[in-house]
């Protein structure tokens, strides 16, 4: 049958995407690194981005705003390249030595962009923001409710139904909709 996707969509948002890649040559580089960290984290930054960019079209975006936060999608686990693989790769539930050096990844990640002149302030705080949640349970800062960045919520919208809806170590993927479920039950908490 007929593949129902708005190519032209996917090829303007594809194309932003890569613009974005093509002037930042220097953080190619960092997201080939990311890949052979691991492949998860690399195909998870691009479902992030792909995801997080589909939501700001929907609110009205324009492209400038959406490239900024599409970039910052992309490098959103850039940090993660400071937690050890083993820690990454554990199946098993994390000690709190362990989880205190996983939420350190938001912060290294947005340390490691703070020399890039070439990637927006905006970009950045989708790095620092995307593991805050609205009722100050997140990390790293305990941000609260309006303190989050709108890209910093969106950020963190994308990464948790992107990782939802994956296979990992620790458990089996969720069917979008059960994804959807989940994160409506924590609406005005969490997200």
């Amino acid at each position: 049958g007929k593949v129902n996707v708005n190519v032209d969509a996917v090829a303007e948002m594809s194309k932003s995407i890569v613009e974005n890649l093509m002037s930042h040559k220097d953080l190619v580089v960092q997201l080939m690194d990311l890949r052979s960290l691991d492949s998860y984290t690399f195909a998870h930054s691009v479902n992030c981005c792909v995801l997080g960019v589909m939501m700001g079209q929907k609110l009205g975006l324009p492209e400038p705003k959406l490239k900024d936060l599409a970039t910052g999608l992309v490098l959103l686990d850039i940090g993660k390249s400071t937690v050890p693989a083993e820690i990454l790769a554990k199946p098993g539930a994390l000690t709190e030595e362990e989880f205190a050096k996983v939420k350190e990844h938001p912060r290294a990640g947005f340390d490691a962009l703070r020399e890039v002149f070439n990637v927006s302030a905006h970009s950045k705080i989708v790095v620092l923001q995307h593991h805050e949640r609205i009722d100050g349970s997140g990390y790293p800062k305990g941000l609260k409710g309006p303190e989050i960045h709108l890209y910093g919520q969106i950020a963190a919208l994308a990464d948790v139904f992107d990782a939802l809806t994956s296979d990992r170590v620790y458990r089996k993927r969720l069917l979008p909709h059960e994804a959807i479920d989940v994160l409506l039950r924590s609406a005005d908490r969490l997200f």
